[in-house]
């Protein structure tokens, strides 16, 4: 272990080791009569056992050790895993310990998070994140292990009876999973549509100058537009179709509902999937197809042979961005009865009742998450390692 220049420092981890702070020294949770009263907060200093507080301090040392003065990329990379790991641990464990002081006390039947508990859960996505760029394939998944294992701790036993969000889930369990499939089944619908429409006017547009701009022009403009105007302006026109034509009613196209919502998602979806399937084509050099049609390679050849797998990493990364941004936008269908985890937020912000909120911001997150890492994992399985490795893909 030795002092390495100052200009290589590893800042990340610092920025991890002060979000980790502010779970200890900011207010952690409160403590509430019910879900719309402020509660009393408690910080996190407040809820540390000696033996957690000593754990807790020996982690930033151990990590501010490692950001300073160890060099060895491999070994940095396992403690700060190690690391973001424990500090899931750390926030279950002071989340189990407000619960019991709540049951100590008597002063109130829930506990909910306040501003500080995110600031462990952030840290370990930040040292996570940072290490796995070159972490292998059965160290991530040990880390997805490794981190689900708290939670599972908590809603055992009775351990999470206290948490004001798992006490939300339980009154709405039944529901809750009906409005996640429906949640899901948007996003899919939106983007296979968004791909079946995007990629064949990328494709169109890279080909015809005189298509790419009205293609490109078309799909910036539906971007420019809010969510809840285009759902507005789709409303009106979908009623007075179903209303003329019976038929496409009774096969669900409504003014409200999923048909307005499918519409406006696959459009949004559009952007990115067009765009980078435009860029990705115009992308390959002109070597490279003079190199191909000197072998002898025809129009067709050249597409899928050359063109297609160069083009592929901006294709994958489009779609990969559409799929996130889908997730999100998929929230705000609910307002116009389409369903959805939405429909947790936007009751939740009507009652100003935060931890309801959290039932439906928490899946969505989680779910966004997900859905990146399955195409990162796409994206690494089907794009020539090479080109991974001229850092054509982050």
């Amino acid at each position: 272990m030795r002092l390495i220049e100052r200009e290589r420092i590893d800042v990340v981890p610092l920025a991890a080791v002060l979000l980790a702070s502010f779970s200890f020294f900011g207010p952690f949770a409160a403590l509430k009569e019910n879900r719309v009263v402020e509660g009393h907060i408690v910080r996190g200093f407040e809820l540390v056992s000696y033996e957690l507080g000593v754990g807790a301090l020996l982690l930033a040392a151990l990590t501010l050790a490692t950001a300073f003065f160890w060099d060895n990329e491999r070994v940095r990379n396992l403690i700060y895993s190690f690391v973001g790991v424990a500090c899931l641990w750390l926030t279950a464990a002071l989340l189990v310990s407000a619960g019991v002081l709540l049951g100590k006390t008597g002063e109130a039947p829930r506990v909910s998070p306040a501003i500080g508990f995110w600031g462990l859960p952030g840290a370990s996505y930040v040292l996570i994140d940072h290490s796995r760029r070159s972490a292998p394939r059965w160290r991530s998944l040990a880390l997805t292990v490794c981190a689900l294992v708290p939670i599972f701790l908590i809603l055992s036993d009775g351990r999470g009876a206290a948490i004001s969000v798992f006490q939300e889930w339980l009154e709405r369990k039944d529901r809750f999973l009906d409005e996640l499939i429906v949640h899901f089944r948007l996003f899919v619908f939106a983007i296979l549509g968004a791909a079946l429409i995007g990629l064949p006017l990328g494709l169109l547009a890279s080909k015809n100058r005189v298509v790419e701009q009205p293609v490109v022009a078309f799909v910036d403009a539906v971007q420019t537009i809010p969510s809840m105007a285009l759902f507005g302006l789709l409303m009106a026109p979908l009623a007075a179709l179903s209303r003329t034509f019976p038929l496409l009613r009774s096969l669900g196209l409504r003014g409200i509902g999923a048909a307005p919502a499918l519409i406006a998602l696959t459009l949004y979806a559009l952007l990115p999937i067009a765009r980078n399937a435009i860029v990705g084509l115009a992308s390959v050099p002109l070597s490279a197809l003079e190199a191909g049609r000197g072998m002898g390679m025809s129009r067709r050849q050249l597409f899928w042979r050359i063109k297609w797998p160069l083009a592929l990493p901006y294709v994958l990364t489009g779609l990969k961005t559409a799929s996130v941004q889908t997730v999100g936008n998929a929230a705000v269908a609910a307002l116009i009865g389409a369903g959805g985890l939405g429909i947790m937020i936007f009751q939740g912000l009507g009652q100003a009742a935060p931890d309801l909120v959290l039932l439906g911001v928490l899946p969505l997150t989680l779910m966004a998450v997900l859905v990146n890492r399955g195409w990162e994992l796409v994206i690494r399985r089907a794009v020539s390692p090479g080109l991974l490795n001229e850092g054509f893909i982050t």
